[in-house]
């Protein structure tokens, strides 16, 4: 890969976490498992939050969302700590 492609890689999990490294009130094992609540999102959601509610229609855990829409686990647990805050998943 080049140069380019590598900074891509590296940034583009910083801009979907906004910068955070972990959630600040949900920590989530890589065990644990996250399911959908059946609410709907209240506005507009972002690309990987969609993608986490379609994965946890049946529950599914933390590393296998991480896998199925392809980031990183911290990634991966803080998006889900997110939906986990807003009401959307059960974990």
């Amino acid at each position: 890969t080049d140069g380019h492609e590598a900074d891509e890689a590296l940034v583009r999990p910083f801009v979907i976490t906004g910068g955070r490294t972990r959630h600040a009130t949900v920590h989530l094992r890589v065990e644990t498992l996250a399911v959908g609540t059946g609410l709907e999102p209240r506005g507009a959601i972002q690309f990987e939050h969609a993608a986490i509610l379609d994965a946890c229609r049946q529950p599914v855990s933390v590393a296998e969302v991480a896998a199925r829409i392809g980031v990183p686990l911290g990634v991966a647990q803080i998006l889900v700590g997110d939906l986990a805050d807003a009401g959307l998943v059960r974990v």
